[in-house]
């Protein structure tokens, strides 16, 4: 938190812009999912992307049917965990 937004208590304006800006700035490390989307399947992948050490929001953003990753070595890691899916 410090590192990213200068204090450890951003406020939730800062947090979303911040967490916005990453979002979009990640658009090349994206896969979007085709078909039924449910929340089930959006826990499974939360699971997943846990167990090998990822965080949400800091890691990886998980929208409607896309997710998005800060670099291509995340990515690279969804890839490969995506069969076990």
């Amino acid at each position: 938190m410090l590192a990213a937004f200068g204090t450890t208590r951003p406020n939730v304006s800062e947090r979303t812009v911040y967490f916005f800006d990453c979002w979009m700035k990640w658009r090349d490390y994206r896969f979007k999912f085709e078909g039924r989307f449910d929340s089930i399947k959006k826990e499974k992948i939360k699971v997943k992307l846990k167990q090998i050490g990822l965080r949400d929001l800091w890691d990886y953003q998980l929208k409607n049917n896309e997710i998005r990753f800060k670099d291509s070595d995340t990515f690279a890691f969804f890839k490969i965990i995506l069969g076990d899916l």
